[in-house]
């Protein structure tokens, strides 16, 4: 009942509103972090770029990183390969992130520690894209902004040292709607060759929020609302990738949560994946909700197993 409580209020405000309320509260809870407890890369640098309409800030953090160099030995009988570790060189694989937030809210600095950490452990470039967002910038603004930020960064791998083989997207969410749409979008125009996908908990398929079956998720509906320009909108591919043919996509790493709304058609997305003959990894959480992923380990270790699993899968599908 209390929950039900809250959800009314928030159905209540603006998206606007929402966004400010969302920011102040993620701002206190990281205030309440040690410095120690954020993973700490090479170098963290905040950039932009030109995006379709304006200019897109992004996040860029770097890895410590190793490259082997190999040599022989040939004074001796057997030749012996001899192994030297450089630190800090590159170039790197890189991961574009699109954070989530229901298209009406979610940042940079909100998603700071899970890029971080991602970073680190990944030992990838992770570029983190603060999109264009609802209801001020409708559908497909956001699509348009996450697929120029893949273009951007595949066009300059000299800028953030960077290898344009081994580039990768993922989100988790609306970031994970994203991610997936800029791997359609890639398909479609002959864009760049994403190496890999990353979806956390995506969206999917928003049709499903107008039915009775997402009754007791409002919040769904109102996300949908405030991102399509009319609910006909809903069954274009770039808002609902799984309405889209799915041949030809790069391997997929899907992860749901068995408590989520999304859970069925994440499971669905998966199926027809494989269904089209492209690999993906499917990765099922009990016990955590919607939104996790995201959270400090620091805060919250239930979600550090969790956390190591998407960090693994983006590195194995990077290799």
């Amino acid at each position: 009942q209390e929950k039900a409580e809250q959800v009314k209020l928030l159905l209540e405000l603006t998206p606007q509103d929402m966004r400010k309320m969302f920011k102040v509260q993620r701002t206190q809870l990281d205030s309440k972090l040690k410095p120690t407890d954020f993973e700490q890369p090479a170098k963290i640098i905040d950039s932009s770029f030109k995006g379709p309409e304006s200019d897109i800030p992004i996040r860029v953090y770097t890895p410590e990183g190793t490259v082997l160099t190999l040599s022989t030995d040939t004074k001796r009988p057997v030749m012996l390969l001899i192994v030297n570790l450089i630190t800090g060189s590159g170039p790197f694989p890189a991961i574009v992130f699109y954070h989530g937030g229901g298209w009406i809210f979610g940042d940079i600095p909100g998603y700071d520690s899970f890029c971080r950490a991602m970073c680190v452990a990944t030992e990838a470039v992770v570029i983190s894209v603060d999109y264009r967002l609802a209801s001020e910038f409708k559908f497909p603004a956001a699509v348009h902004d996450t697929y120029g930020a893949l273009v951007h960064c595949y066009e300059n791998p000299e800028t953030y040292n960077i290898d344009r083989n081994r580039v990768a997207v993922a989100g988790d969410s609306a970031g994970g709607n994203l991610a997936a749409a800029t791997t359609l979008m890639s398909r479609e125009h002959q864009g760049p060759a994403i190496k890999f996908q990353c979806l956390i908990y995506p969206a999917v398929d928003i049709p499903r929020f107008f039915t009775e079956a997402y009754v007791d998720s409002p919040m769904l509906p109102y996300f949908a609302d405030a991102y399509l320009n009319s609910r006909e909108e809903a069954a274009n591919i770039y808002a609902s990738p799984l309405k889209a043919v799915l041949t030809g996509l790069p391997p997929c790493f899907l992860l749901t949560c068995q408590s989520d709304p999304l859970l069925e058609e994440g499971k669905d997305y998966v199926k027809k994946l494989q269904e089209s003959g492209v690999p993906c990894e499917y990765y099922n959480v009990d016990g955590l909700d919607h939104g996790f992923v995201d959270d400090n380990k620091h805060r919250d270790p239930k979600v550090a197993p969790h956390q190591d699993a998407v960090f693994a899968a983006l590195k194995k599908g990077l290799q």
